[in-house]
This record gives C-alpha cells, structure tokens and sequence, in this order.
C-alpha cells in the first residue's frame, strides 16, 4: 500500500529495509569519533600534568645547583659540585614514566639573569632543562597519535 507523505510515495515495508544498516553506521562513526575526542582530551590534560612535574623537577634540580654554588664559591670546582648536586636532585626525583625514558637535564651557569648567558663567569644563576620528553598516549591512539 502506497501512502503520500508530504509530497512523496512511501510504501511500508520498503522505506524502512532501505535504512535499517545507516543506525548502526551512524552510531559505530560516533562512537570513534567520541573515543578520539575523549582521548584527546585525556592525553592532552595528562601531558599538562607531566610538563608541570617536569618543570616542578628542573625546578628542584636548579634550585639544588643554586645552593650548592651559593655555599661553595664561584669557581670551576663549585660550577662541577653544583652540576653534580642538581643532576642528583633530577635524578632522586625522577619516577613513574620519567625514569622509563632516560632523561638526563642540561645544567647551565650564567653571571646575568636576564638576558641567561651560559658559560659567563662569575656564576650566579643556574638553569635546568631537558632537551625532548615525548609521552606516549592512550586514547588518542585511536586517530593515529602516538606521542604528545
């Protein structure tokens, strides 16, 4: 049996064999979608959490080497004590998924706060960093991102 619907001809068996799969296709592109953006949103605020444990970290580390230089003298010898002390502060500190990637900070020395000039003498500054940390994700591996 033929029906007019606003201006068009429906039969009851047909218009509804025709859509039965596009549901499911609908929900199925969804749902990934909705997984991507959810993992998106789950790596991108754990990489935040990471970047400020790192920063917390370098922190710690040239605050160390700071200490160090303060006590001992501005000198070569101090410059290495200080070095030495902050690289054993990073590495005391470094836990969980850190550890698993090797890192080792770069200690710089610098006379002049702003603008930072490594290497000039007499050291009073000193200054943290790591080179390359790249997390690995969990979720957003469903759109084909595999590190932050």
């Amino acid at each position: 049996m033929n029906q007019l619907v606003g201006g068009r001809r429906f039969t009851r068996n047909g218009s509804k064999g025709k859509q039965k799969g596009a549901v499911l296709a609908l929900f199925v592109i969804s749902m990934i979608l909705l997984i991507a953006m959810a993992g998106l949103a789950l790596d991108m605020s754990h990489a935040y959490v990471d970047k400020t444990r790192m920063q917390n970290l370098l922190d710690a580390s040239a605050l160390s080497g700071a200490m160090t230089l303060a006590t001992k003298g501005n000198n070569a010898a101090a410059e290495t004590a200080a070095r030495d002390d902050a690289i054993a502060t990073f590495d005391a500190g470094v836990e969980g998924e850190f550890s698993a990637a090797g890192m080792t900070p770069t200690i710089e020395f610098s006379h002049t706060l702003d603008p930072f000039v490594p290497g000039s003498t007499p050291a009073i500054f000193v200054r943290a960093s790591v080179a390359n940390y790249d997390m690995q994700t969990w979720l957003a591996r469903v759109i084909g991102i595999n590190t932050i």
